[in-house]
């Protein structure tokens, strides 16, 4: 797959969960954040196949931050993804377990670990990833998402 044809998919797989986050919203915010979690690892996906082939990861902010280690990473977009990557680290390996299958030593369900302030966050942090990601296709690819 071709850079331009791998983060296109990954963009669009990321606004597709990113539209399923905001549904599922207050109503169920366990499954917002398991959606939007994995919109914001879709989108980090996204930006780093501007530059290179990604393997499989659950890991967002390992992947923001060898996209950030490309050399042909946009500068004026560099400040805007240090200042992303610390936000995406809290929704790596660790979230993708709690929210699909919560706390299993304790036993407690991701419906009783998440509330509705997590998933507007984990909306908010899925948003300006993407946000993100769409700015670097379009500086290194040329390309509109």
């Amino acid at each position: 797959m071709t850079a331009p044809d791998e983060s296109g998919f990954r963009l669009r797989l990321a606004e597709d969960q990113l539209a399923r986050a905001r549904r599922a919203g207050a109503g169920d915010p366990a499954t917002a954040v398991l959606l939007a979690r994995g919109s914001i690892e879709n989108a980090a996906k996204a930006a780093l196949a501007c530059f290179t082939t990604i393997g499989r990861s659950h890991e967002p902010g390992e992947l923001l931050r060898a996209a950030l280690g490309e050399a042909a990473f946009p500068v004026p977009l560099r400040e805007d993804a240090r200042g992303l990557l610390a936000r995406v680290w809290g929704f790596g390996a660790h979230k993708h377990a709690q929210t699909s299958y919560g706390d299993e030593a304790k036993h407690l369900l991701p419906s009783e670990l998440i509330d509705a302030a997590q998933a507007q966050d984990a909306i908010h942090v899925s948003e300006s990833m993407l946000d993100l990601a769409r700015r670097v296709r379009q500086a290194v690819l040329g390309l509109d998402p």
